[in-house]
């Protein structure tokens, strides 16, 4: 028969003194009872085991207030709460649930009592201090007692991460596709396997010069079997070999907008693979440049001709560079040739007249001997122009070498030279300031300075001694340093109107019968400035004096003078 449980209940019966007298008592056989409450108990715990052992967050809720009745760890770290939740109603653990999509679920099922599958499901709530977004993968399956619900188990499995990282992952890739669409540089996807388009932005069509139809949805060479018979190969063995292949403003003839047209493009077939290594897709990369090659072969070709141009023009120039060099060594040896052939007539004239006043000494008149005298002034003045001329012509074809020039000491040796005609016209020549030292022809320098001076002491007014007053100061043009040195006298003068043309060649302002010259010592003293890299101009006032500005650099470039 084996054990069983029984169920005793035993009470006294009292007599009329109320002692007892006796025991009464019943018996109840319990055995089915407790069996059943003991695998009650066992169920109840092996599902308790079940849910805390299962890697799914589970909880249990039971009753219409929806009160926690059994949650497993997974689930406690889920809503991030404790065990203290257990036998309190679930609104209360978590009140930010109310209102929202999955408690209205959660309210339909135990209404229902229908069960509830969803993936990614949002649930904003409090785990960790603060509210927020969670996703969730969840199923609710109602509890039910003799077809009345009686609770309802939950299961959650949290892809929060994964929801985010996909989301991510679809911005990026919408990203990328707006950047394909929007990139200036045409691009074009293909499918490896059989070439058709898949992809391709707005500049990829320009460069086409096909619509959209034409192309996406089409094997790669259809819209263009133009270009294949050059480029399919190209395109098979980037599939082939997964290596990229490029070339740079190719010269293609492809139909655009109905016609055949020339083009220059720059394209890239780039292979796209999978994680095993596979070409799965080409990205066609283009870059038209027809516009940047056909400009670049116009400058080419001006190049060309502008070189063939400036090889014919330095050989124009070398054949009238030599023949300017055997103008300029006949010029010269005509200058000598010339200036001894009229020196020597010019000679004769004056010894000649020497010798008629030696001849008549004593028995010509007064205007005889004036004649006389007249004929010396003009012979004189005559060996003057003549060494002027062989001078003027011969300035440009000497070379000086250069040399470090102190104008101090040119100034003082010209005041030597002009003793005579400064003490008998009383005059002076006055340096305001130190005059630097610059690189320069010594004697070249001599020359300007000397004929400047001479000029101011020649064209004196009259009774008013010379005064020659010399200044100067540094200043810089084009970076690079110049003597600015103004000459000043207090003689005639000259018209602000002569005042460019008194240094061209043979220029007089003045008749000849007053002031004695040749007409070119401005002109040698232009020359010589320029010959130095330098300017000189002149300003003047007619009665009052001149004014020269002298502009010289302080260093040469190095070569020759």
């Amino acid at each position: 028969l084996g054990t069983r449980i029984y169920d005793y209940i035993f009470m006294p019966v009292l007599d009329q003194n109320g002692d007892v007298e006796a025991i009464a008592g019943t018996t109840r056989d319990i055995t089915d009872i407790k069996r059943a409450e003991d695998k009650y108990r066992q169920s109840e715990k092996s599902l308790r085991t079940m849910i805390d052992q299962t890697p799914a967050a589970t909880l249990v809720l039971m009753g219409d207030d929806l009160v926690i009745s059994q949650i497993n760890p997974s689930m406690l770290q889920l809503i991030g709460h404790g065990e203290q939740v257990v036998g309190r109603p679930l609104l209360e653990v978590m009140p930010e649930l109310e209102g929202q999509y999955i408690w209205g679920q959660v309210e339909k099922v135990y209404r229902e009592g229908t069960s509830f599958d969803q993936t990614e499901v949002r649930v904003p709530h409090n785990r960790t201090g603060g509210i927020q977004d969670y996703y969730y993968n969840i199923a609710y399956r109602p509890l039910t007692d003799d077809g009345k619900i009686i609770g309802m188990i939950q299961v959650a499995v949290d892809v929060t991460e994964q929801v985010i990282a996909r989301r991510k992952l679809e911005e990026s890739e919408n990203d990328l596709r707006n950047l394909l669409v929007q990139s200036p540089v045409g691009i074009c996807l293909l499918d490896a396997a059989t070439l058709v388009v898949e992809i391709v932005n707005d500049k990829f069509i320009e460069i086409a010069g096909k619509p959209y139809e034409a192309i996406v949805g089409k094997s790669y060479w259809e819209p263009f079997a133009e270009a294949e018979p050059y480029y399919a190969d190209a395109l098979q063995e980037v599939i082939r070999s997964g290596k990229a292949f490029y070339i740079n403003e190719a010269e293609m003839m492809l139909i655009r907008h109905g016609k055949e047209e020339k083009i220059y493009v720059t394209f890239v077939y780039e292979p796209m693979k999978d994680p095993e290594g596979a070409v799965k897709k080409v990205v066609v990369w283009v870059l038209e440049n027809t516009t940047q090659v056909k400009e670049r072969l116009k400058v080419a070709e001006s190049e060309m001709r502008y070189k063939e141009l400036s090889a014919s023009l330095e050989r124009q120039v070398g054949d009238r560079t030599k023949e300017l060099q055997r103008s300029n060594d006949d010029l010269q040896q005509f200058a000598h040739v010339a200036s001894h052939d009229l020196k020597e007539p010019v000679r004769k004239i004056k010894m000649f007249t020497a010798r008629l006043e030696d001849h008549f000494k004593g028995k010509l008149d007064e205007a005889a001997q004036r004649y006389m005298d007249r004929i010396h002034v003009a012979t004189d003045r005559m060996f003057t122009m003549i060494d002027g001329v062989l001078m003027y012509s011969t300035l440009n074809g000497s070379k000086q070498e250069p040399e470090m020039v102190d104008l101090n000491e040119v100034i003082g040796s010209i005041e030597i030279d002009l003793e005579v005609m400064l003490q008998k016209t009383g005059g002076k020549i006055i340096i305001k300031n130190t005059l630097p030292t610059i690189e320069g022809a010594r004697v070249l320098l001599h020359q300007l300075f000397y004929n400047l001076t001479n000029n101011a002491i020649k064209f004196a007014r009259p009774g008013v001694q010379p005064q020659i007053k010399l200044s100067s100061s540094f200043q810089t043009n084009n970076q690079k340093p110049f003597v600015h040195i103004v000459l000043q006298d207090n003689g005639i003068g000259f018209s602000a109107d002569d005042a460019e043309r008194i240094f061209d060649t043979f220029v007089r302002l003045n008749a000849k019968d007053s002031f004695e010259g040749t007409g070119l010592g401005l002109s040698l003293c232009k020359k010589i400035v320029e010959r130095h890299g330098g300017t000189i101009t002149a300003d003047g006032t007619l009665g009052e004096g001149a004014e020269f500005v002298i502009e010289l650099p302080v260093e040469l470039d190095g070569k020759g003078i």
